[in-house]
């Protein structure tokens, strides 16, 4: 009797594996998240384990295998998950993933070696983030890359980028120029200045780039109006132990128009006396400006001398890696030059970093950060209130409520309207602190995520090795307004997915098929 799957075409077959599969996230390619745990690496190998006719289809499937991610490592089995990966997708176009390879112990050769055979296929790369040692040339590698008319987004770190170490490209003065060969380009991100673009990009939406080892270049202010359209633009600016270094961002009388920006992020230090980069970029529809801590103050007051408006603000915190100092903190009366502020988003803040002079960053808020000084006007006019990722103590969360009732009421009364959300933050109490006086100020207001669950003493509480898990009371939260929109994908090493993806019985049989 004919089983009715036989019956199935197989191109339907191949869309049900390719849905099964899934595709790496977007934003994750260009993160140093991996883009896939060991279920999404291993996931074709188990639909060919299924029988010899899901094996064929799988072999006959090209999508299946359009991803690669490597580890840092130069394994043999890595190696061979690569070429397998490269054999099976066929013409498809690529997506790679490299992880961070600043302390890649095998060596430039065998970093080239791993790297040769995905340079070599440069014509099929749609997403790409490559990550080169701290010794490896960037020209070298690349050098062979030439037509890529599929490349959709391109990411290019150094190991030392997100540090405070200088990266070093000086051996390479003439750049890369391969770029011109990528004419559907939206997405670009350069931390090296052997890259360079010489040629307009009518479709790049985003670019993100580092002034760091290159202090006296002008480079990339000069390519960027090869980037008419241009919506997203992130700099990196030097820093060196929450020291600024002194740079040279003269753009000799030129105005480099981006018409289309809406979004600037700044990490660093940008220049606070020279503020020809700002006061040369036309940017008329800017609405948000990103900011780390170390680059609110200098960028504030850069952006108030100009007289540049700007109506979202997000502050993150430092980047990744970088020693914690002085600058780590939010200095909110830094936001007192911005007049035009209307939405708010602290993203990634610890407690620590909200306090500045033993003085609460809400305490701003309600005009109690200096007995001298009232609210600010912008506080009072706020409209969106957003806090994303955060750790809040409980005795700061005393005057966000308050701020949040004050804004609440005086909407009531005919102000600015004002919206207040939480997303995936954790707030922190004492045992002897009860949350229940203090969240009946946010019944009004909207929280994502499972920040409510519980609450665990501080690192200062006398027995702070019990940890106490009291839940919410379910009186308190049908009061607030839950919404599940926030899901984490769980961290994995990239090395030891492509390892146990070949640690089946599936990859050496899997290479002698064509």
């Amino acid at each position: 009797m004919t089983r009715p799957m036989d019956t199935l075409p197989l191109e339907l077959y191949q869309e049900v594996f390719a849905f099964a599969v899934g595709s790496p996230n977007e934003v994750q390619l260009h993160s140093d998240i991996a883009p896939l745990t060991i279920a999404g690496i291993l996931a074709p190998y188990r639909l060919a384990a299924v029988c010899t006719s899901w094996r064929a289809i799988c072999l006959q499937t090209a999508e299946l295998w359009a991803y690669i991610q490597l580890g840092n490592c130069a394994s043999e089995h890595v190696k061979d998950y690569m070429l397998l990966h490269l054999l099976r997708s066929a013409g498809h176009a690529l997506d790679v993933w490299t992880a961070n390879f600043a302390s890649f112990a095998d060596g430039f050769d065998a970093y080239y070696a791993l790297m040769q055979p995905i340079v070599e296929n440069a014509y099929r790369w749609r997403r790409v983030r490559l990550c080169f040692p701290k010794y490896a040339s960037v020209k070298t590698v690349l050098a062979p890359c030439s037509s890529m008319p599929a490349l959709q987004s391109f990411v290019v770190l150094t190991g030392s980028v997100r540090s405070n170490q200088m990266v070093d490209e000086n051996d390479e003065p003439a750049g890369l120029n391969i770029l011109r060969h990528a004419p559907n380009l939206t997405y670009l991100a350069r931390h090296v200045n052997a890259l360079t673009i010489s040629t307009s990009m009518d479709r790049l939406q985003y670019l993100s780039f580092s002034l760091r080892g290159m202090p006296t270049d002008t480079s990339m202010w000069q390519t960027l109006p090869m980037t008419p359209n241009l919506k997203e633009l992130e700099i990196y600016f030097p820093s060196f132990n929450g020291i600024a270094i002194e740079a040279n961002y003269e753009l000799h009388g030129m105005e480099i128009r981006l018409p289309h920006l809406r979004q600037l992020a700044v990490y660093g230090f940008p220049p606070e006396d020279d503020v020809a980069w700002v006061d040369r970029l036309y940017m008329p529809l800017l609405e948000t400006l990103l900011v780390s801590i170390e680059s609110m103050d200098p960028l504030t007051t850069v952006f108030a001398k100009v007289r540049k408006e700007v109506r979202h603000v997000i502050i993150t915190s430092v980047e990744p890696d970088r020693n914690r100092g002085y600058f780590d903190q939010v200095d909110a009366r830094s936001l007192d030059q911005l007049s035009t502020l209307e939405t708010l988003e602290l993203r990634d803040l610890t407690p620590d970093m909200l306090k500045l002079y033993n003085q609460s960053f809400f305490d701003h808020l309600i005009g109690e950060y200096d007995k001298t000084r009232p609210q600010p006007a912008w506080a009072a006019g706020l409209e969106h209130l957003i806090l994303r990722d955060c750790t809040v103590y409980l005795n700061s969360c005393r005057k966000l409520a308050q701020f949040v009732q004050m804004r609440e009421d005086a909407a009531r009364d005919g102000g600015p309207p004002f919206d207040f959300q939480v997303h995936g933050c954790m707030f922190l109490a004492t045992r002897t602190e009860s949350f229940a006086p203090v969240w009946s100020y946010f019944a009004n207001s909207t929280f994502y995520g499972e920040s409510l669950n519980d609450y665990y003493p501080r690192e200062d509480d006398e027995d702070d090795d019990e940890k106490y898990g009291a839940k919410w009371s379910v009186e308190l939260l049908e009061k607030l307004i839950i919404r599940e929109d926030h899901t984490d994908q769980p961290e994995c090493d990239a090395q030891n997915q492509g390892e146990a993806a070949l640690g089946t019985d599936l990859a050496p049989r899997a290479l002698s098929v064509s």
